[in-house]
Order: structure tokens, then C-alpha cells, then sequence
């Protein structure tokens, strides 16, 4: 359950990632203009995705 739940948070951090470094306006974020944290966010983030899926699964299983 506790697995279900981790994942759960861990998919939903993930998207609120997504959401809070899409442009607006046409504007960039200015941390995605970085050198180094450009490909670092987007690691990041697909990495929590797919740790929460996979504790989705684990915990249904």
C-alpha cells in the first residue's frame, strides 16, 4: 500500500514538474536556459516518472 501510495506521489511530482517548467507566454523558464540544468530537469523528471510507475507496479503486484 505504502508502495501504491510513494508512486503515486512520485508520478504526480513528475507532472507538476512538467506543468511548472512549461513555457508561458512564450517565455522559457530561466532554469531550463542553463547550461547544465537544462538536461539535468529533464532526468530528473523522467526519472521520478518512471521510479513511480514502477512502484505503482511492485505495490499491485
Amino acid at each position: 500500500m505504502l508502495s501504491i501510495l510513494s508512486g503515486a506521489v512520485a508520478v504526480g511530482v513528475s507532472g507538476a514538474g512538467l506543468w511548472y517548467f512549461k513555457p508561458r507566454n512564450g517565455v522559457v523558464h530561466p532554469l531550463v536556459t542553463k547550461p547544465f540544468l537544462d538536461s539535468l530537469i529533464v532526468i530528473v523528471i523522467i526519472s521520478f516518472f518512471s521510479v513511480g510507475v514502477a512502484l505503482i507496479i511492485s505495490g499491485i503486484l
